[in-house]
C-alpha cells in the first residue's frame, strides 16, 4: 500500500507540475496572440505612413516648382519690362 501511496503522490504532484506548464502555456499564447494583434496594426500603419509619404513627396515636388517659379520671379518681370 505504500508504495501504491509514493506512486500515486508522484503522479498527482507531476500531473501538478504538468498543469502549471499548460498554464503558462496558456498565457503566453495569450500574451504571443496580443503581440500579433499588435503587429499587425503596426503592419497596417507601415502601410498607410508609405502612402503619406509619397503624397508628402509629390506635394513636395510641387512645392519646389512653385518655389523656383517664385525665385525666377523679379528676372522674368525685368525680362518684361526690357521687351516692352
Amino acid at each position: 500500500m505504500r508504495v501504491i501511496g509514493e506512486r500515486l503522490d508522484k503522479g498527482v504532484n507531476i500531473l501538478s507540475e504538468h498543469t502549471g506548464l499548460l498554464n503558462d502555456l496558456k498565457e503566453n499564447t495569450s500574451v504571443l496572440t496580443e503581440h500579433t494583434g499588435l503587429l499587425n496594426d503596426l503592419k497596417e500603419n507601415t502601410s498607410v505612413l508609405t502612402e503619406h509619404t509619397g503624397s508628402l513627396n509629390k506635394q513636395t515636388e510641387l512645392l519646389q516648382g512653385i518655389n523656383d517659379n517664385f525665385n525666377t520671379l523679379p528676372e522674368r518681370i525685368a525680362e518684361a519690362m526690357v521687351k516692352r
